[in-house]
């Protein structure tokens, strides 16, 4: 695998370890087709999940052989809920704060340069009738030689 998808793998086993979740709350991190669908079934049977996006290069080195090597990007946890969906007492205000909570300065498996770290602007929040969201935001700057 890439070093994106390994850092997307690590964060959602990262936040499925968390004890701060309820047990039965989805936290998915896929790059299928079928993501949409799946995140729709969790909202439909608990009115919140956790998605897990793909981490987006923010710098790049190339070598002089043509190697691309990543050496930082935005690791983005959107937290999607349907109020009126969600019966439990677990909102997405928790999941925010227990994502913040379960990733800030951990480093799994040495996969970063340091520890994960809050962007500037840590969490941001769309909210409409129906639908909140918020999208928390993390910096990693990753090893050059790993």
């Amino acid at each position: 695998m890439s070093r994106l998808s390994d850092t997307q793998k690590a964060l959602a086993e990262a936040l499925k370890a968390h004890t701060g979740f309820p047990a039965a709350l989805a936290i998915l991190a896929r790059r299928e087709k079928e993501v949409a669908n799946d995140i729709e079934a969790a909202i439909e049977q608990q009115g919140i999940c956790i998605y897990v996006m793909m981490p987006m290069p923010k710098r790049a080195t190339r070598t002089q052989n043509d190697i691309v090597f990543f050496e930082s990007a935005e690791c983005r946890i959107r937290v999607i809920e349907r109020p009126k969906l969600n019966l439990g007492e677990f909102d997405g205000w928790d999941a925010m704060e227990q994502v913040i909570l379960a990733l800030q300065g951990i480093n799994p498996d040495g996969i970063f340069a340091a520890p994960l770290g809050l962007m500037q602007h840590p969490v941001e929040n769309v909210e409409d009738k129906t639908t909140r969201i918020f999208d928390v935001r993390f910096d990693a700057a990753f090893q050059l030689n790993s």
